[in-house]
């Protein structure tokens, strides 16, 4: 037995589930792998990021402009690392998004289907990172609703339609993926 799926605690001798983690015994866990492009990306950026933090230090001694400049620069690399997600966790009524700043829970109520993603129109109104540590954010669709994404690569979207907003993820089995939600939502594969 593994240990996501041993969840108990030993008390007085005696084995006890911890109520609080019960429903993590019946999740599935995915990884969000990097792809190329959003590995290059992220490598180009630090070390652009990198390289302009050492020149303002060394340029002439860091001074308050130059400090800040840094300062900027590391929080920016800070954040966008602690927003990306590491992986998926489906439990029995959510979507479980981890991140190094903490999970995102996206309930599966009113889930109306899942399955890859095609292409729909959509204006920026809202945030994204486009590929530093990962591609997320929230971004208005032209037709309604929001698009809301979490990944680390471009491709084997899989989309989950909700009736106000569409989720899209990345992990590293798609179809491994979309196969388990449908048949957890008892629909056909």
């Amino acid at each position: 037995m593994t240990a996501t799926r041993s969840l108990t605690l030993a008390l007085s001798g005696r084995s006890l589930l911890v109520p609080a983690l019960a429903s993590a015994m019946n999740a599935s866990r995915y990884d969000a792998p990097f792809d190329a492009v959003v590995l290059t990306i992220t490598v180009a950026t630090t070390a652009g990021i990198t390289l302009s933090a050492v020149w303002a230090a060394f340029r002439g001694g860091v001074q308050i402009g130059s400090g800040l400049f840094i300062v900027s620069l590391v929080l920016l690399l800070g954040l966008a690392y602690a927003f990306a997600p590491n992986g998926y966790r489906l439990e029995s009524d959510a979507l479980v998004i981890e991140r190094p700043i903490g999970p995102l829970s996206i309930p599966l109520a009113g889930l109306q289907t899942v399955g890859p993603y095609t292409r729909e129109g959509y204006s920026i109104v809202g945030y994204r990172n486009g590929g530093l540590f990962g591609v997320y954010g929230r971004l208005r669709r032209r037709s309604g609703g929001w698009l809301c994404f979490w990944g680390r690569r471009i491709k084997g979207v899989v989309a989950l339609r909700f009736p106000d907003r569409t989720v899209l993820v990345m992990p590293g089995d798609p179809d491994g993926f979309t196969r388990e939600l449908q048949s957890r939502l008892g629909r056909p594969t």
